[in-house]
């Protein structure tokens, strides 16, 4: 296919997939992963996010430190508070519309970043 920095076009199914890095906030290091174009959803974000940091059995940083919101987006030891692009400002994660909580802001999200030089970087706070 046609592959470039940040994403690939298979020519034959017409479809993408992205490259995107994801860190937890506060870290430095970010982790790669891969999210096809039929997979750019909450749901899709959300489980190739929890494959990802599963694989290396991740233990979040903050664990015990902040509070139990939204603890129906869990999987095994991980739950997800909020996803939202890196640089974000912490007021416009809490309370503004940054937090990547529907697939319309995903799909935004990923129209925006990428593919292209404009990669996709997002943050992630886990409860």
């Amino acid at each position: 296919g046609d592959w470039g920095a940040c994403g690939a076009r298979d020519p034959e199914t017409n479809g993408t997939s992205v490259v995107v890095e994801v860190r937890e906030r506060g870290m430095f290091h970010s982790k790669a992963l891969v999210l096809q174009d039929s997979k750019m959803t909450v749901q899709g974000l959300h489980s190739a996010i929890y494959s990802r940091f599963a694989a290396d059995e991740y233990t979040p940083s903050f664990r015990g430190v902040r509070s139990q919101l939204h603890r129906e987006w869990c999987r095994g030891a991980l739950c997800l508070a909020y996803i939202y692009p890196v640089l974000s400002l912490q007021r416009d994660v809490l309370y503004g519309e940054v937090n990547l909580d529907t697939d319309v802001k995903v799909r935004q999200a990923f129209r925006k970043g990428g593919p292209g030089p404009g990669c996709v970087r997002l943050e992630v706070i886990f409860v």
